[in-house]
């Protein structure tokens, strides 16, 4: 007899094999330090297991120590308004009280500060209007006292020109000091020199002196027609005019 030819038939490997599904990889810095991505077994009903608590049977036992009747299940008690959502912060919003007196406080200060601001323009107004009376009085008296400077001056020079234009003794003995005393050492005096009379050109220097601790004293230079300077020691008196001291020119 022929031996029986076995036939080899060729099946795909495909075919052995579980196909399993697709792999969708979420790529992230994770994933990638980790390398290969880890398979997910999905739990079959085999390894299902049950975590269900065992609750005991009520009518076998009492789960609560007091089970309480329908009866006080029906009726609610009263409740207390202290514990009502409305009743919530009432009595802080009746016990908390307007702090009036800082608002007392604060107006006084304001007030205060208006009092004190319009009295230091009072004062400043009060000042400015003495500042002016002043500064006024200090120009007058100024103006005063220039006024009667110029007039001083004014008498010095027409005494000294009206000295040096005396054409006798008994005329230049008017215009200096103590006038009765010098008038006979003026006579004697210029009988060995004789009165010449001049002309005033200009006064040089005039200014105030202190002799005799009275302060009525001036000096004044006088250039006169011949261009000679003489240096006139002269004397305020009581009556406020000029006289020249005759002793000390000679």
């Amino acid at each position: 007899m022929a031996r029986e030819e076995k036939r080899v038939e060729l099946r795909p490997v495909d075919d052995l094999v579980e196909r399993q599904a697709p792999i969708i990889r979420l790529e992230s810095k994770e994933t990638l330090e980790r390398g290969q991505p880890m398979r997910l077994s999905v739990p079959t009903e085999e390894n299902k297991t049950s975590h269900r608590l065992d609750v005991p049977i009520p009518k076998d036992f009492e789960i609560r120590t007091h089970q309480p009747g329908i009866d006080a299940l029906i009726e609610s008690p009263a409740a207390n308004p202290e514990f009502l959502e409305y009743d919530w912060g009432k009595k802080a919003a009746h016990h908390r009280s307007i702090p009036w007196g800082w608002f007392a406080l604060i107006g006084l200060l304001l007030v205060g500060s208006a009092v004190w601001s319009l009295t230091q323009v009072q004062e400043a107004n009060n000042q400015g209007d003495e500042l002016v009376v002043s500064t006024k009085s200090v120009l007058e008296n100024e103006a005063r006292e220039n006024l009667k400077a110029s007039s001083l001056i004014e008498k010095i020079e027409a005494t000294s020109r009206k000295f040096f234009a005396a054409t006798s003794p008994e005329i230049l003995a008017r215009y200096a000091r103590h006038p009765e005393r010098i008038k006979p050492l003026a006579s004697h005096h210029y009988s060995t020199y004789p009165l010449v009379p001049s002309t005033t050109l200009r006064t040089q220097s005039l200014q105030p002196l202190t002799l005799d601790n009275r302060a009525n004293f001036w000096m004044q230079s006088v250039q006169l027609q011949n261009h000679e300077i003489h240096h006139l020691i002269i004397e305020i008196d009581e009556s406020g005019e000029p006289k020249i001291d005759w002793e000390t020119l000679v």
